[in-house]
């Protein structure tokens, strides 16, 4: 209905306070509009304004929303409309793909947005077997544990968190009989999120730093469900996906990333904004050459220039425009190191 409205309560870090203020975020989605309330104050912060970058599919409980350039977290509906209309279609459910599936990641991430689930986290790690026992210890006495314990241990794996109406069962039709987390209680698949997804104290990123470059699948590629379908063009050029994990930029952070832009591209206000509107997905590349090959299968930064010269590159096939291009690759070859370092060493540990 035009007049609906949802309400969530989200949580904003004030970085020069250094305190956490929680909003009421008012939500209208017949004009992505939104308004923000101080709920410790008890005022108004936000008059109503328009929101470019959300849409209601943004609105769920744990993703980072960016509002007038403040990243803040959505932590719990606001009212019981809100509740009613929204919680049954913003299922969530624990997903691992073993190493066996990793060839095939950009055909399962691609079949996810396809049977309208979404990615709302992902992390590609290695676990040790100490780890397995920790994480599977409550179903020790199921006949499936040292199988299961084995598979995940054995070789790199990808945890997702997935979001949508009826996740669980959306997720084994996907997947099949080799889904494992099937076998798994929810007691288990909390433990992986929270372990593994959330603070991240099991599991070691697998990015190795040597021979590598850097991708990041943009916002508007993961918003709009493409996001499976650059990693299956990037994994049939004969690309490795050696590290893999979703960010969500906060505004000092997306400006920290580009400012080799600064000064220099006219565009770098805009491209720090598209950063900022949702989640992306960094990427390590592997394969020989990586820098200028993987650069040169991306093609130009703007897609309808690469369109005429280079119509077979990534972001002539997926980009839109020069700020919505599709991807980032890392430009130059004496920063390939930094940018992977970036997200695997610095962001992945905060």
């Amino acid at each position: 209905m035009a007049d609906d409205r949802y309400c969530f309560l989200a949580d904003w870090f004030d970085p020069q306070a250094a305190i956490s203020r929680r909003f009421q975020v008012l939500y209208y989605p017949s004009d992505n509009s939104v308004e923000l309330y101080d709920v410790r104050n008890k005022r108004h912060f936000l008059k109503r304004c328009r929101a470019e970058n959300l849409s209601v599919a943004d609105m769920y409980l744990g993703n980072m929303i960016t509002v007038m350039s403040r990243t803040m977290k959505i932590v719990e509906y606001g009212d019981a409309y809100t509740t009613r209309a929204l919680s049954s279609n913003q299922q969530k459910t624990t997903a691992l793909l073993v190493s066996g599936h990793l060839s095939k990641l950009g055909q399962i991430v691609d079949s996810i947005y396809k049977n309208g689930l979404k990615i709302t986290k992902m992390r590609k790690v290695e676990i040790s077997s100490t780890e397995a026992f920790k994480l599977f210890e409550s179903d020790r006495d199921k006949s499936t544990f040292n199988t299961i314990t084995r598979a995940i241990s054995d070789g790199p794996v990808v945890a997702m968190e997935l979001l949508g109406s009826d996740a669980q069962q959306t997720w084994i039709s996907i997947i099949g009989k080799s889904d494992i987390t099937s076998e798994l209680s929810k007691e288990v698949l909390n433990r992986i999120s929270e372990s593994i997804l959330e603070s991240r104290r099991i599991g070691k990123n697998t990015a190795t730093y040597v021979g590598t470059t850097c991708c990041v699948i943009k916002p508007h590629l993961v918003g709009s469900g493409m996001a499976g379908a650059a990693l299956y063009e990037i994994q049939k050029a004969g690309f490795e996906i050696s590290a893999i994990q979703t960010v969500n930029f906060s505004k000092p952070n997306a400006e920290e990333f580009l400012e080799v832009y600064k000064g220099v591209v006219q565009e770098y206000p805009e491209m720090v904004e598209e950063l900022i509107s949702g989640t992306s997905i960094a990427i390590e590349i592997k394969g020989p050459n990586a820098h200028a090959a993987f650069r040169d299968f991306c093609g130009p930064h703007d897609p309808e220039i690469a369109r005429v010269l280079r119509p077979n590159t990534l972001r002539a096939i997926l980009g839109i425009d020069k700020i919505k291009n599709g991807v980032h690759c890392t430009d130059l070859p004496e920063d390939t190191i930094l940018e992977v370092e970036y997200f695997f060493r610095i962001l992945d540990q905060s």
